[in-house]
């Protein structure tokens, strides 16, 4: 397990800060420097860091995103249901053109996961780099990449998913979130809206004018024209996932 963490002493001021490598926090036993003086009879001697053993030796970055049993969504199966056309035309335009956020917020079974999923596919079929993920497991890659558990580093990490082409993130915005994982999304979704706003997908089952209230940063991105909200307050629809067994 990671080890608790505090705030750094650059306060995250520094991107290139050798603690805490710009995420602004730090082991909480050794502050980020690996070590701990222990005494030794009459004398102080360095050694590992207790907690920071606990989660080493490092070990190669786990899967994230997987399309597990989606990798057949397509926007064509969208046909079938009038109601979800345009949303679907609107992703493919996302998608292909590389700019646009989307932003989707219903009730379960409505669709969400499907259309984004066939973006993501359809992404893959142009040949472009895209993942689909929950918002959880992104921002806890990242945190067990920032506390040093994989091989690739968390500026690393964090670079590959502001550059991907298209990236989903379902359940987004659910749940709790402490400062670093709140500090770690924004710039995430900062860098991934300037200069150009990169296909970002959102599935949630809250209001964006909710998700703004609790994000006041995301309040005026949300406003943005190259932002596509759609609320999918649809009936009929069947559970994409029991029918595309």
């Amino acid at each position: 397990m990671p080890p608790e963490l505090s705030p750094c002493v650059c306060g995250g001021s520094l991107a290139n800060c050798q603690l805490c490598v710009g995420t602004g926090y730090v082991c909480a036993s050794c502050k980020g420097t690996r070590y701990m003086a222990v005494k030794d009879g009459r004398n102080w001697t360095p050694q590992i860091c207790r907690a920071c053993k606990s989660w080493r030796p490092i070990q190669p970055v786990r899967a994230v995103g997987l399309l597990s049993g989606m990798e057949h969504y397509t926007f064509d199966k969208m046909e079938r249901h009038p109601a979800l056309t345009d949303t679907a035309t609107k992703l493919q335009q996302i998608v292909e053109n590389g700019k646009g956020w989307a932003v989707f917020y219903s009730l379960h079974g409505r669709g969400k996961t499907y259309l984004m999923a066939s973006a993501v596919n359809q992404a893959s079929l142009l040949g472009k780099r895209s993942r689909y993920a929950l918002m959880s497991d992104i921002l806890q890659l990242l945190q067990e990449a920032q506390t040093g558990q994989y091989e690739m580093s968390f500026n690393a990490l964090f670079r590959s998913i502001v550059d991907l082409d298209v990236l989903a993130l379902d359940e987004a915005f659910e749940g709790t979130f402490s400062p670093w994982r709140e500090r770690t999304l924004r710039q995430l979704l900062v860098l991934r809206s300037d200069p150009v706003w990169k296909p970002t997908l959102f599935a949630t089952n809250r209001k964006a004018v909710a998700v703004a209230k609790d994000f006041p940063w995301l309040a005026s991105r949300f406003e943005n024209p190259d932002v596509y909200e759609v609320a999918l307050h649809l009936q009929g629809v069947p559970d994409w996932r029991k029918e595309s067994r």
